[in-house]
């Protein structure tokens, strides 16, 4: 099931390429809806998918470089990765494929207040990053991802404070989109 998922929306994305920047879902007889619900400082935007398999996921979030330029974002987070210590307290974009985690660690240990979501970007163990989202910003996107893995689209940053040398691809959730 993993792997048709991951064909499914790596044939999306492939297929989302060449439409034009701005796209969202065509109308259907079964209308898809957006709402943005907005915490300061943290936001998310949870997309309802629709029962029309005619109409693709990654249809319904911007992709990547819509979303940052959209957000004024510069930085991937393949950017960060490789480049930590010079990229902490700056924004940076991250999209892929969300379920929840258990791993807190270095200066991510406060598992009262945040959750983990490990984020695979590109079926690399390597390039998978574990985001901590604030509980009460992001509880509707904990419950989904409680049933199901969902497509994310996200703003993240990596705090001076919270850094601890030799840590991996670790960062707080600022911003996120994400698929119902």
């Amino acid at each position: 099931m993993r792997k048709k998922i991951i064909i499914g929306i790596s044939i999306i994305i492939v297929l989302g390429i060449g439409i034009c920047f701005g796209r969202y879902a065509q109308p259907s007889n079964k209308a898809s809806t957006q709402t943005t619900v907005t915490t300061t400082p943290v936001t998310t935007t949870p997309v309802t998918t629709t029962d029309d398999s005619s109409t693709p996921v990654d249809s319904l979030i911007p992709s990547i470089d819509v979303y940052m330029t959209k957000n004024n974002i510069t930085l991937k987070a393949k950017d960060v990765q490789f480049d930590m210590v010079n990229n902490l307290d700056k924004n940076f974009g991250i999209e892929g494929i969300a379920s929840l985690g258990d791993y807190y660690n270095y200066g991510f240990t406060d598992n009262k207040n945040t959750f983990c979501i490990k984020v695979n970007t590109d079926n690399t163990e390597t390039n998978s990053w574990y985001l901590y989202c604030d509980r009460n910003s992001f509880t509707e996107l904990y419950n989904i991802l409680k049933e199901k893995n969902s497509y994310i689209v996200a703003t993240c940053n990596i705090s001076k404070n919270e850094y601890k040398t030799g840590q991996g691809n670790m960062a707080e959730v600022t911003n996120i989109e994400y698929v119902k």
